[in-house]
């Protein structure tokens, strides 16, 4: 869960290259997250997708990722 105070986003990165925002929904109880696998291309790439937490100070933290092939 998210740090009282704080504002998630989500980064996806192709090979590394970060990819354009994607859209980001807010809930009462916590937050939805969604994006388009049908984007991911038949190639090798491989993405990484961060969960990232702003503070007030636009401070962002890694609060969780995961990479697929």
């Amino acid at each position: 869960s998210l740090t009282p105070g704080t504002t998630p986003d989500v980064v996806i990165y192709r090979n590394g290259v970060k990819l354009a925002p994607n859209s980001l929904g807010f809930g009462g109880d916590g937050y939805d997250t969604w994006f388009d696998l049908s984007a991911l291309d038949k190639s090798k790439a491989t993405y990484k997708i961060e969960l990232i937490e702003y503070d007030d100070k636009h401070t962002g933290k890694v609060i969780g990722s995961f990479e697929l092939k």
